[in-house]
């Protein structure tokens, strides 16, 4: 899957810029804080999708689901890692979408 190179470079500089502060809570945004993919939900790159009422997802249009459960595992981390910067997510989105 690859990425517009428009979007993409517009998404890598959100998430370089330092403007966003980033949120591990499994939401895209959260106490003023967000994800990977919250952020480009902000810039108005992505539609948020409800899961019960909370934002967990964006619009498939824009990211499949699956690419999307690797970026928040990115975020968030796991049982088993510590979730990345803003800063790397947007490193690998650059190299890999």
């Amino acid at each position: 899957m690859k990425l517009d190179p428009k979007v993409k470079a517009k998404w890598v500089k959100a998430l370089k810029s330092g403007k966003y502060q980033k949120t591990s809570a499994g939401h895209l945004k959260y106490k003023g804080r967000f994800c990977c993919l919250g952020v480009a939900c902000e810039i108005g790159l992505a539609t948020p999708v409800k899961v019960v009422g909370i934002p967990y997802y964006v619009n498939s249009d824009f990211l499949p689901h699956l690419i999307q459960i690797d970026l928040a595992t990115m975020n968030d981390g796991s049982n088993y890692q510590k979730g990345l910067s803003l800063r790397k997510i947007a490193d690998w989105i650059q190299e890999n979408l």
